[in-house]
């Protein structure tokens, strides 16, 4: 094998290589885009910009390349692919410490397909959300009342928050405050505050919204910089899954 077919990416945590597929150059992780609206005004020099507040999928593909065996290990790649529903991660060894979302939208967009001796390249796209995640922030942080986290980047992100107990964990960053209620109970379980999916439930699934109390009906965020997280002592156990990401 050529010393230039290092490269391989991830989906859901299984390598390309499990199908024989390396990475025959860099490819591309699209920039993301906002989502803007040009607005014209007669006599006015210039469009003005109204912003939908969010940022667009955008797209990434890689140039591959298959050694050997090259009909077997492709046909098995696709069926794959295309058995998978909704967004999976996807990763690869060129940005080891991020990930994206992923999805195959509108069937499977394989291109440019080259096969001579069952040795063949070909490309794949992915339709990706627009934020890279940062391997740093997947991880559960086990957290003492007034432990700081540091958002070293320069977006919001939307933890996810494990409990044990019940009362009240607030997060202060400058000007902004915000805090969250669990109700008293006796669950054996862990309770997940998820603040992306704006909802609360437990290990076991079972849901827990209904214990759940919202400071002005808002989930709380680590803005960038950092967040200091205080909260009751009837608390047994606070931990922060943070979910750092960059554009």
């Amino acid at each position: 094998m050529s010393n230039a077919l290092q490269n391989y990416f991830m989906i859901d945590g299984t390598a390309s290589t499990t199908w024989g597929i390396w990475i025959n150059g860099d490819g591309r992780w699209g920039g993301a885009e906002p989502d803007v609206e040009s607005v014209a005004i007669p006599g006015r020099n210039g469009d003005l910009t109204l912003s939908n507040g969010r940022w667009l999928n955008s797209e990434v593909y890689y140039r591959c390349f298959i050694p050997k065996q090259f009909k077997s290990n492709y046909d098995s790649f696709r069926a794959t692919l295309l058995s998978k529903a909704g967004y999976f991660r996807l990763e690869d060894t060129y940005r080891p410490n991020e990930y994206r979302m992923a999805r195959v939208s509108g069937g499977l967009d394989i291109s440019s397909i080259e096969w001579v001796n069952d040795t063949g390249s070909f490309t794949v796209r992915f339709d990706c959300m627009p934020q890279r995640f940062m391997t740093s922030g997947e991880s559960y942080i086990t957290l003492t009342t007034g432990d700081k986290l540091d958002n070293v980047y320069l977006y919001d992100a939307l933890p996810n928050i494990r409990t044990k107990g019940y009362g009240t964990i607030t997060f202060t960053n400058g000007n902004y405050s915000c805090s969250i209620t669990i109700g008293q109970n006796t669950f054996t379980y862990y309770v997940y505050t998820d603040c992306d999916e704006m909802d609360c439930r437990m290990s076991n699934y079972t849901n827990r919204n209904s214990y759940l109390t919202l400071n002005n009906n808002v989930f709380p965020k680590l803005p960038p910089g950092k967040t200091t997280i205080t909260f009751d002592n009837t608390f047994t156990e606070v931990g922060i899954k943070p979910r750092w990401w960059t554009l």
